[in-house]
C-alpha cells in the first residue's frame, strides 16, 4: 500500500487549486493503481456482487489509505469541496469524515481562505501578462438571522460584485493608446458623429445584414415539418447554410476567456462617489494602487469597464485627468441591450388578447406572465423564447402565401432547387418585410421587418459575430429613439460615436474583439456577453453558493466569492 501513496497525495502548496482538485479521472487512477498494486485492485474489483466499478474500487482504496495515513487525501479534498457546496451540514461532515470519505469540517474553512488567497495571487500575476477587462454590478443579499433579537434582526443588504476577465490570445493595447485616446477625445469634443454619418452606417449595415434576414426566412421554411429537410434531395447544399459571420471572434485555446471573481464589498453603486470608491477598491485588490500605479494607469493604461446602462452612464460621467478617471472605457453589456430591444418590441406589438399582436399569441399559446415587462426573474428568457416562437409562426405564414402565389403548397416547394428557394426567400423579404411590401398588410409587414433585426441580434451574440452587432447598432438606435428609450438611445449613440469618431483604430478594434462577447469553450456558437457572464456569477453569489449558516456575513462572503470559480469547477467535476 505504500506504493499507492504518491497517487493519493497532493502538494499542500497547490492542493486547493482547480487543477489539483479535478486533475484526475477514476479510470486513470484505477489503471495506475492496477500497475502499482495489481493484487489489491483485482481483489477490490471482485468484491461487488454486480459488475466491478472503477469508482467504487478507487474510492474504497482511498478510504483505506486515508485511514492509514491522513496525507493520502487527494480524493477526500475533492469530495469535501463537493459535499460542502452541495449543502452537507457540519454533522454530516463528521459522519463522512469518520468513514474516511472527506476531510474535517475545519479543514474546509481553512481551505476556502487558502483558495481565495491563491486565486487573487494568480489574478494579480495574470493581469500583468494579459489584457483584461472588468465588470461589476450590484448584488442584493438577504442576511438571515437564526437567533433573532431586537439588536440582531434579519436585513436586506446591498453590495457590489466584480469579475475580471482575461484572454491569453488577445492583443494588448500599447502604452501610447492612453494618450492617443485622450487626444482624439479632445479633438472631437465639439464634432461628434453626425446624423448623416449614422444614416450612412445604417444603409451600409442593412445591406450587409440583408442575407441574414433572407436566411432567417429560408430557415423557417426548410426546418418546418411540411418541408421535411431530412428527405430533401439538396439538403446538404451550401446555399441552405447560414451565411458566414461578418466579423467572427476567434475560437480555440488562446481565445477562451479566464474569469476571476474579486472580493465583493458591502457598498452599493448608487452615486458617482460610490463608483469612484469601487474603482479604487478593485484596483487595490489587484495591487494596482499607490503613487506608482496612479501615474502608470493615468498615463499608460486604458481599462475597459463593462456593465449595465446605469453602471456605464455613471462611469462616463467620471471622464475628466487621473483623478477624474479619463483612462476608463465604459462599455455597455449586450445582454441588457437585447433585453431592452425585446421590451421595445413587447411595448410596440403587445396588442390585445382578442386581436393582433403578442398578447393574442401569448393567450393562444398559454404563456402566462408576459403581459407586462419585468426586470426580475426569468421574464426576459420567457419573452425571448416567445418572440422566437411567434416569429417562426409569422415566417411560416409568409411561406404559405409565397407558395400559394405559385399555386403550390409549402410541401410542394420541395421541388424547387436551392437557388430557387434562395430567390424566393429574397423576394419574400422584399414583399413581406420591407418598404416595397403592399400597404394592405402594413401591421404584419412592419412586425416582420422589426422582428428580423432582433432575431439576428440574439443569434449574433451566441455566434460571436461582432460584425453583425456593429451593423445592427443604427437600427436599434432608431428603435430606441422611436420608442422613447432615452438611456439606451444614448448608449447606442455613444458606442457609434466611439467606434467611428472618438476612439483610435486600435482602441476600437480592442473593444470589438475583447469587450463585447466572450467564450469559455471551443464551440463556435457558445458565446455570451460580459454582462450575462456577470449575471451568472451573481446567481452563484446569491443562490448557488450562498453561505447557509449564521456566520455567512459580508466578511465571510468577501473571502468566499473569490473562490467561487474554483468551487464551481470542482462541483461540476
Amino acid at each position: 500500500m505504500d506504493a499507492l501513496g504518491p497517487l493519493l497525495t497532493t502538494d499542500t502548496a497547490t492542493d486547493v487549486r482547480a487543477e489539483s482538485l479535478t486533475g484526475f479521472t477514476f479510470l486513470e487512477l484505477h489503471a495506475r493503481m492496477s500497475v502499482v498494486a495489481p493484487t489489491l485492485v483485482q481483489f477490490m474489483d471482485s468484491l461487488p456482487r454486480r459488475r466491478s466499478s472503477p469508482v467504487i474500487t478507487v474510492t474504497t482504496i482511498s478510504q483505506l489509505m486515508y485511514e492509514s495515513n491522513w496525507s493520502n487525501n487527494r480524493l477526500q479534498k475533492t469530495f469535501s469541496i463537493y459535499f460542502k457546496f452541495k449543502g452537507l451540514t457540519a454533522k454530516g461532515f463528521d459522519v463522512l469524515h469518520a468513514l474516511g470519505l472527506v476531510m474535517s469540517h475545519s479543514w474546509i474553512s481553512k481551505a476556502i481562505r487558502r483558495m481565495s488567497r491563491m486565486t487573487l495571487d494568480e489574478l494579480r500575476e495574470l493581469v500583468q501578462k494579459y489584457p483584461w477587462v472588468l465588470t461589476y454590478d450590484n448584488v442584493v443579499i438577504l442576511l438571515k438571522i437564526f437567533s433573532q433579537r431586537l439588536e440582531n434582526l434579519q436585513k436586506l443588504t446591498s453590495g457590489t460584485a466584480a469579475t475580471a476577465y482575461l484572454k491569453p490570445g488577445a492583443t494588448a493595447l500599447p502604452a501610447s493608446a492612453n494618450q492617443d485616446l485622450k487626444e482624439q477625445r479632445a479633438a472631437n469634443l465639439d464634432s461628434p458623429i453626425t446624423i448623416r454619418r449614422v444614416l450612412d452606417l445604417a444603409a451600409v449595415g442593412n445591406k450587409k445584414l440583408r442575407p441574414y434576414y433572407a436566411w432567417l426566412l429560408l430557415a423557417a421554411l426548410i426546418h418546418s415539418p411540411d418541408f421535411d429537410l431530412s428527405t430533401y434531395k439538396f439538403k446538404d447544399h451550401t446555399l441552405l447554410q447560414k451565411p458566414p459571420p461578418l466579423n467572427p471572434l476567434p475560437i480555440g485555446k488562446d481565445a477562451k476567456s479566464m474569469q476571476f471573481l474579486l472580493s465583493s464589498v458591502n457598498q452599493p453603486e448608487a452615486s458617482y462617489s460610490d463608483h469612484v470608491s469601487l474603482i479604487d477598491e478593485w484596483l487595490k485588490q489587484l495591487h494596482m494602487y499607490g503613487k506608482q500605479w496612479v501615474e502608470s494607469i493615468g498615463r499608460e493604461k486604458v481599462i475597459a469597464f463593462i456593465g449595465d446602462q446605469l453602471t456605464v452612464s455613471r462611469l462616463r460621467g467620471l471622464f475628466f485627468s487621473f483623478e477624474r478617471l479619463d483612462f476608463l472605457l465604459p462599455i455597455f453589456g449586450w445582454l441588457h441591450f437585447a433585453m431592452q430591444a425585446a421590451n421595445s418590441l413587447h411595448a410596440q406589438y403587445l396588442g390585445r388578447a382578442k386581436g393582433h399582436g403578442f398578447l393574442a399569441s401569448f393567450t393562444l399559446l398559454g404563456r402566462k406572465g408576459l403581459h407586462k415587462t419585468s426586470t426580475e426573474g426569468p421574464f426576459h428568457a420567457h419573452l425571448n423564447e416567445a418572440i422566437h416562437h411567434v416569429g417562426e409562426a409569422e415566417f411560416r405564414e409568409i411561406w404559405r402565401t409565397v407558395a400559394a402565389q405559385s399555386k403550390a403548397t409549402v410541401e410542394g416547394l420541395r421541388s424547387k432547387t436551392t437557388s430557387e428557394l434562395v430567390d424566393l426567400a429574397t423576394r419574400a423579404l422584399s414583399h413581406h418585410a420591407s418598404s416595397e411590401a403592399l400597404e394592405t398588410k402594413e401591421f404584419y409587414t412592419q412586425f416582420t421587418r422589426d422582428l428580423l433585426p432582433y432575431l439576428t441580434l440574439v443569434a449574433a451574440i451566441k455566434d460571436g459575430d461582432v460584425g453583425s452587432l456593429e451593423a445592427l447598432l443604427p437600427t436599434f438606435l432608431f428603435r430606441f429613439i422611436g420608442g422613447g428609450n432615452n438611456n439606451y438611445q444614448e448608449e447606442a449613440l455613444e458606442l457609434l460615436n466611439g467606434l467611428n469618431v472618438d476612439w483610435p483604430q486600435n482602441v476600437a478594434d480592442f473593444v470589438r474583439q475583447n469587450c463585447w462577447l466572450l467564450t469559455f469553450t471551443d464551440n463556435a456558437d457558445n458565446f455570451v456577453s460580459f454582462d450575462q457572464a456577470q449575471e451568472h456569477n451573481i446567481k452563484d453569489i446569491k443562490v448557488t453558493y450562498k453561505p447557509p449558516g449564521p456566520r455567512g456575513g459580508w466578511d465571510y462572503m468577501r473571502i468566499l466569492h473569490t473562490a467561487i470559480p474554483t468551487i464551481r469547477t470542482n462541483v461540476r467535476f
